[in-house]
């Protein structure tokens, strides 16, 4: 189950993917977030990759990671992200991927959901 979620109490928003997260999965969640009435292109971002792996291919993972990218740039400019991983192949990866695509957006990754949390909402 990859879900968005965005309530009132807090003041960031989570996208939490869980199993196999193709790209599909991640533009669905953004679209669906980029077009609701709740959105706000300066409300940071809370990834939660912990629970997921990558899609089938190399090609799918770069090219969500390209998606990621582009429409963070272009919807969320204001906005910080954290990325939170639960293991060293996965932060290496997301690390390499966010090179690749010229990543601009300010991003940090974390182990700790305590410490992404107190740097979103510092």
């Amino acid at each position: 189950m990859n879900d968005a979620n965005v309530s009132s109490a807090t003041t960031y928003l989570t996208f939490q993917f869980r199993g196999t997260v193709e790209r599909k999965d991640i533009k669905n969640r953004q679209t669906q977030w980029y077009s609701s009435d709740r959105f706000d292109p300066a409300m940071p971002i809370l990834w939660d990759l912990r629970d997921c792996s990558p899609g089938k291919t190399f090609v799918d993972i770069t090219e969500s990671a390209r998606d990621v990218a582009d429409r963070t740039e272009s919807a969320h400019r204001t906005g910080r992200s954290a990325i939170l991983v639960s293991s060293d192949l996965m932060e290496k990866m997301v690390r390499d991927l966010m090179h690749a695509t010229h990543w601009r957006h300010e991003s940090k990754l974390f182990r700790s959901l305590e410490h992404a949390i107190d740097w979103l909402t510092d």
